[in-house]
C-alpha cells in the first residue's frame, strides 16, 4: 500500500500551508463582518481562528521531525531551522492566544451579538499574526531554498561558447 506521506517532513510542508492561508481567510471573512455587521459572518471567522490555532499545533507538532529529517542535508544550516523553530514558537503562541481568545469570545457572547469592539481586536490579532507567519514561512523556506536567503548572490552565467 502507497503511504500518502513520504515522511515526516512532507506532513510538515503540507499542514504548514493552512494556517498561512487560513488566518489571512479569517482576516477577510471578520472585515467583511465587521462591515456588514452580520454576527453569523463574525462568528464564522471567530471559529475559523479556533481551527486555525489547533492546526497551527499541529505544524509545530511536526516541525521537530522535519527538523531532524533535513538537517543533515547538503546546503541546510542548522541556524536556519533553529531561527524557523524560534519564529514557529512566537507564531504559535500568537496564534493560540488570538484562538483561546475566540473561543471565549465564542462562549461569553454565545445568546447575544459579539460586539464591534471585539471583532476589531480580533481583526488586529489576526494581522499581527498573520506577519508573524509570513515571517516564519520566510524563514522555513531559507532552509531548503537559498535563493530567498539574504546576501544571496546568483551564479554567473557560463561564458558563451565561440562554437556553435
Amino acid at each position: 500500500m502507497t503511504e500518502i506521506f513520504a515522511n515526516k517532513a512532507h506532513l510538515h510542508l503540507i499542514l504548514n500551508h493552512f494556517p498561512v492561508i487560513g488566518i489571512v481567510i479569517a482576516f477577510l471573512i471578520l472585515s467583511w463582518g465587521l462591515y456588514t455587521e452580520s454576527d453569523d459572518v463574525n462568528r464564522t471567522g471567530f471559529w475559523l481562528v479556533v481551527i486555525i490555532a489547533i492546526m497551527t499545533i499541529a505544524v509545530v507538532k511536526t516541525g521537530g521531525s522535519a527538523a531532524h529529517l533535513v538537517r543533515t542535508l547538503p546546503g541546510v544550516e542548522r541556524t536556519l531551522i533553529r531561527n524557523h523553530s524560534k519564529a514557529a514558537d512566537k507564531a504559535l503562541y500568537a496564534t493560540d492566544v488570538l484562538g483561546a481568545l475566540a473561543l471565549i469570545g465564542l462562549w461569553i457572547f454565545r445568546k447575544s451579538r459579539i460586539p464591534s469592539w471585539l471583532v476589531k481586536l480580533m481583526l488586529l490579532g489576526s494581522l499581527g499574526v498573520t506577519a508573524l507567519m509570513g515571517w516564519t514561512s520566510d524563514l522555513g523556506g531559507q532552509i531548503r531554498h537559498p535563493e530567498i536567503r539574504p546576501g544571496f548572490q546568483w551564479p554567473s552565467p557560463p561564458p558563451a561558447s565561440s562554437q556553435k
